[in-house]
């Protein structure tokens, strides 16, 4: 909230009361530091912080939270990019980012519509994937199941997955079809968490 409403801040003069502006550095470090601060949202907010001393705290209390974080074993990132799911891109981005900088493993990526664009994520920056998708364009139609399709074909066994969508998986195949199916053949149910991204037509 403090990131979000900073132009309403500075135009209550954070930049040129000093008083303020300490206030506001205090509660930024206060919020960094709470345990409701996540590395995915820290590192939002400091995105979009204009004072530059904020952002530092900010941003520092991200990289303390991924120095102490160990994530175990493979993961595929599986992003919506069907029509109308441009912002789904960045969300992938982030994820994949915060993956590849503290998981054990391999962190693959699959930008999806009804056909599949894989990306290695593995030792990747972000701002690595930034450079490497800042072309990449959300178009047609969705049918999540053909990642898992992918992986297989790959020989890629994922321990977790993520997948960035709006929920509006038609297929076919969708996600459901294809993971008991993926699951049979890697002989354990992998754990899957959706992080839920509106459409621009949702």
């Amino acid at each position: 909230e403090l990131a979000a409403n900073t132009k309403m801040l500075q135009k209550l003069g954070i930049d040129t009361v000093p008083e303020l502006r300490s206030a506001y550095r205090e509660a930024v470090g206060r919020h960094s530091a709470s345990r409701g601060s996540s590395a995915l949202k820290l590192e939002k907010a400091a995105s979009v912080l204009d004072d530059g001393e904020s952002r530092k705290i900010v941003k520092a209390a991200a990289q303390a939270q991924v120095k102490s974080m160990s994530v175990k074993g493979n993961w595929l990132v599986i992003v919506d990019v069907s029509g109308s799911m441009q912002h789904s891109i960045g969300v992938g981005v982030d994820i994949a980012s915060l993956l590849a900088a503290v998981a054990e493993g391999q962190v693959s990526m699959a930008f999806t519509n009804t056909g599949v664009r894989a990306l290695e994520a593995t030792g990747k920056t972000k701002e690595e994937l930034v450079n490497l998708t800042r072309n990449m364009t959300a178009t047609g139609g969705t049918a999540l199941g053909v990642a898992l399709q992918a992986a297989r074909a790959n020989n890629f066994t994922p321990d977790g997955i993520a997948i960035v969508t709006d929920g509006a998986d038609h297929g076919p195949p969708t996600f459901a079809q294809e993971y008991s199916r993926a699951a049979a053949i890697w002989g354990k149910e992998v754990p899957v968490y959706v992080y839920d991204v509106p459409g621009e037509n949702f």
